[in-house]
């Protein structure tokens, strides 16, 4: 790897790091305010201090809240690693790109290319769709709908 392309890396890796934290942050946020006050009071009114009232009553109930988008962002932010083929960071496009032009084969170069990127997006949503599963599980669900 040439120092030129390690410093890109690390520009790359930072401006990812900044935009998903940011919205990781919103999205942990909004779960948290998504919880009843009267989660907290009830842990309170039983002994605990605040500090055990959050991390034991209301960040479990936030992170459920939080899984869904949380497993959508983290799949977005797979997705837009394959954008710093653009600044000149040589990443799986890259090389299939090289790949294609010295053998002749772009096009199979880019469906192996797609196919992967489908197969770890079904990968990722598949563990997130048995993590929210797992964290669901007995929890009493709401029913919409005209009687």
């Amino acid at each position: 790897m040439r120092p030129q392309e390690s410093e890109k890396i690390i520009f790359v890796d930072l401006a990812l790091i900044l935009n998903q934290g940011v919205f990781l942050g919103e999205i942990f946020r909004g779960a948290i305010l998504s919880i009843p006050k009267g989660q907290k009071e009830a842990a309170l009114a039983c002994g605990l201090s605040n500090f055990q009232a959050f991390v034991k009553i209301v960040l479990p109930q936030g992170f459920r809240v939080a899984l869904p988008a949380t497993g959508l962002t983290l799949i977005g932010l797979f997705q837009e690693t394959s954008l710093v083929f653009m600044i000149g960071v040589i990443d799986i496009i890259g090389r299939a790109s090289a790949l294609g032009a010295t053998t002749g084969h772009s096009l199979e170069s880019y469906v192996i290319i797609a196919v992967i990127f489908v197969l770890i997006n079904f990968v990722l949503t598949g563990i997130t769709t048995k993590i929210d599963k797992n964290l669901t599980y007995g929890a009493k669900s709401v029913k919409t709908g005209a009687a």
